[in-house]
C-alpha cells in the first residue's frame, strides 16, 4: 500500500499520509471475523483523533485468497466488509 510500516507497540500496523491503517490476516478458521479488544480499539481511536488520521481495517484472508476492507477500527464480520481487488484497495487507501 506504499505507506510506512510502524512498530510493533504502534496502535496501527500502516500509516500513508492522512491515513491509519490495521491490518489483520486469517490465516484458518470456520468463524470469518475479526475481533479486536476493547482496549485496543479505543487506543486506535485516541491515536486516531490526536493524529487527525481516517482509520481502515484491512483483512487479507488466506483461504480464500481474498481481501477485505471496511473504513474505521473494531470487530467485523467479513459480511460486513468490502471484498476488493489490491488494486481497488490501492484506490480506496489513497
Amino acid at each position: 500500500l506504499q505507506g510506512k510500516r510502524t512498530s510493533d507497540n504502534s496502535p496501527f500496523d500502516v500509516i500513508k499520509g492522512n491515513i491509519a491503517i490495521e491490518i489483520k490476516t486469517i490465516i484458518r478458521g470456520e468463524n470469518p471475523k475479526i475481533t479486536m479488544h476493547p482496549d485496543a480499539k479505543k487506543r486506535k481511536e485516541e491515536f486516531s483523533v490526536l493524529h487527525n488520521l481516517n482509520s481502515f481495517t484491512v483483512v487479507f484472508h488466506q483461504p480464500s485468497n481474498s481481501i477485505y476492507y471496511r473504513k474505521g477500527i473494531g470487530s467485523f464480520r467479513l459480511a460486513n466488509m468490502e471484498k476488493v481487488s489490491y488494486q481497488q484497495l490501492q484506490q480506496v487507501i489513497r
